[in-house]
């Protein structure tokens, strides 16, 4: 008996190839829906551009660590936390400014806290908790 799937023809070197370039594509959209598109390298904008528009097979494991890199870095920029923290960094300056205003210094050591600005933009981005 022969150990192919009825109906399937598809080569296992293609179907792979095709899943990775779609998450290749689903990284590109979100990095450039997200606005970090523009801030990478021009290298590694051209390594999943061509990636995605030339039909090649992922064998070159070389590729394939560049190609990952670049999209745990884009990982790495959207990931909650980062976008909370740019959100709320701002409204963290400007409380321990007003904090010290008051007179209470011990506020000075708010703003070093990391934890503090992703709280502020966790607060005020009400799609993070209305789900």
């Amino acid at each position: 008996m022969s150990n192919k799937i009825p109906g399937r023809h598809v080569n296992p070197t293609l179907d792979t190839s095709s899943k990775i370039r779609s998450a290749i594509i689903k990284t590109m959209v979100k990095a450039k829906r997200s606005g970090i598109w523009k801030r990478l390298g021009r290298v590694d904008r051209a390594i999943l551009t061509l990636s995605t528009n030339l039909q090649i097979k992922f064998k070159s494991i070389n590729l394939l660590r560049s190609i990952l890199k670049v999209m745990k870095h884009i990982a790495q920029l959207t990931s909650f936390e980062r976008r909370n923290y740019s959100i709320g960094v701002g409204l963290a300056q400007k409380l321990v400014k007003y904090a010290v205003n008051v007179g209470y210094i011990g506020a000075l050591n708010w703003i070093k806290d990391d934890i503090y600005a992703i709280w502020w933009g966790i607060f005020l981005n009400p799609s993070t908790y209305t789900r």
